[in-house]
């Protein structure tokens, strides 16, 4: 089982790093980007999923917030961080049900597309933006 901050994290971050792992190196690999950015897909679909039951079963004490220090300057302090509620929860699964499929028929639909790769890792970029 993931720990909590794990999962939050990993829910929010799999899909970007999809896509820079696509933009870095899989432009020349299509099969590879659209494996990528599916993976990525689906472990935020598991991790929104683990804590969406962890939730309902009365282990995972909800609303769930984490930060980091993003900048630390003398007389400016500023966090990054992810706060998961009950509303927030449901939209991750929602976003990640949905995106799984969408990922998974785009597959068959951009097949032989010059712009192949490309897709995959803009598409996983913007599924990181809607979480």
């Amino acid at each position: 089982m993931i720990p909590d901050p794990t999962a939050a994290w990993l829910l929010l971050f799999s899909p970007l790093i999809a896509a820079a792992t696509i933009l870095l190196i899989g432009l020349k690999r299509p099969a590879v980007s659209a494996g990528l950015a599916l993976g990525g897909m689906l472990v935020s679909l598991t991790c929104a999923a683990s804590l969406f039951a962890r939730s309902l079963g009365g282990e995972l004490a909800l609303p769930l917030e984490l930060s980091v220090s993003w900048i630390g300057l003398p007389g400016l302090q500023a966090q990054f961080g992810v706060l998961i509620d009950r509303l927030s929860l449901l939209m991750s699964l929602v976003v990640t049900g949905v995106g799984s499929g969408i990922f998974l028929y785009s597959i068959g639909y951009m097949k032989g597309d010059n712009g192949y790769s490309r897709y995959f890792g803009m598409l996983s970029l913007f599924a990181f933006s809607m979480l």
